[in-house]
């Protein structure tokens, strides 16, 4: 009996340690699963974190995707301010991919509500980025409160005859060379064009690639082009876009704009006799944009912006003629040289010679003034001397 107990004893005294020590190791693991640093907190930590960066990736997307609706179609909706726009496209459009939904609160502040039922408040800017957890709307917003501030006006509603020659603040650069001086040429009901100051060197390879050869006499290697096409092929292209559009940015693409090799004659004229400048010049000639062997001789060189239609080279390489893209009864129609200050149809003396055929020439001694041709939604306006395009 007395051994039985001292059994029994031991028995007791090592449950009772068994016990302790699965308390102490419940405790341990107990405060590594909620602890301060605990794996549930880590847990719920990460789940926040990547419900706050869906939320955050969302309304930036949403927001963007209400910015590009309304500049692709600026012309329909530039009577609205962008943030009026962005309020209706995002209330009409008011859930993500993820199936969120966007709303207003009572304080015209907008807030995204995740499947979770998670809330994150955000307000927009005048220019149409999202600011996460605002609590009111911006200064100048759409609040019915609040009246919106106007849109920025476009390059059409604002340039006028006046503004050609104007100097335009546009860089772009085409197999490493910068092309920078470009001017405010010409204006229709709803384009804007301008046109390079200078002429185009080679090295961009622009003309190369679009067919046109560079001359073989060394003082025009570096600008001048040569064709052996009809006049008609060389004119089209001239005005085919597709061979000259690396010289329009990719901001500027997105807006439709687009760039040609050359300003066609009638484009020429307007723009000349839009300014006001003498003699006053007409568009003679078999079809509407032919000039027919037409020559208008000695141009005023006492005009104030004469260089916007015949430059003062910077090149320091002589040439005969820039081209327009335009074709006349007899070939091409040309400017040129300062030194001349001729609008004339092509001749023999301005370059081109016969290749055999009576419809094919070989244009050896011009150079290219390419325009590029700013939509109507194009915005921007005129600072320190200059044309700034957004």
């Amino acid at each position: 009996m007395k051994k039985a107990n001292n059994n029994l004893g031991i028995t007791l005294i090592a449950l009772v340690v068994t016990i302790v020590i699965l308390l102490l190791l419940a405790g341990v693991s107990f405060r590594l699963i909620t602890g301060e640093d605990g794996v549930l907190k880590q847990t719920l930590e990460a789940v926040d974190e990547n419900e706050a960066a869906t939320a955050d990736e969302e309304i930036k997307l949403k927001t963007a995707e209400a910015v590009m609706k309304y500049y692709a179609d600026f012309k329909t909706n530039k009577s609205k301010t962008l943030l009026t726009f962005m309020d209706e496209y995002l209330t009409a459009n008011a859930t993500t991919p993820s199936g969120a939904k966007l709303s207003k609160n009572e304080n015209g502040v907008w807030v995204y509500t995740d499947l979770n039922g998670n809330k994150t408040t955000f307000g927009i800017t005048e220019d149409g980025d999202p600011i996460l957890g605002a609590t009111e709307p911006p200064t100048g917003g759409d609040s019915e409160e609040e009246t919106p501030l106007p849109t920025k006006k476009t390059l059409v509603e604002q340039v006028t005859a006046n503004n050609y020659g104007d100097k335009v603040n546009y860089s772009v650069t085409v197999n490493n060379v910068e092309l920078k001086d470009w001017k405010i040429f010409y204006k229709t009901n709803n384009q804007v064009m301008m046109i390079m100051s200078d002429y185009l060197p080679n090295t961009t390879n622009l003309a190369q690639k679009a067919g046109l050869i560079q001359g073989t006499r060394d003082f025009f290697k570096d600008y001048g082009v040569r064709c052996t096409t009809s006049k008609d092929g060389f004119m089209q292209i001239l005005d085919n876009s597709v061979n000259w559009q690396e010289l329009v940015t990719e901001e500027l693409g997105r807006k439709n704009v687009i760039a040609k090799g050359a300003a066609s004659v009638q484009d020429w004229i307007n723009s000349w006799n839009e300014k006001g400048f003498v003699p006053n010049l007409e568009m003679p000639g078999k079809y509407p944009n032919d000039i027919s062997y037409r020559t208008y001789s000695s141009l005023n060189t006492n005009n104030t912006g004469y260089e916007l239609y015949i430059p003062r080279s910077k090149t320091g390489q002589p040439f005969y003629a820039y081209l327009l893209s335009s074709s006349s009864e007899y070939g091409t129609i040309a400017v040129t040289s300062e030194e001349s200050g001729e609008l004339a149809g092509s001749s023999s003396k301005y370059g081109e010679g016969y290749t055999g055929s009576s419809d094919e020439y070989v244009y050896s001694c011009y150079v290219l003034r390419p325009i590029i041709i700013l939509t109507d939604s194009v915005v921007g306006e005129y600072k320190n001397g200059a044309w700034n395009i957004e």
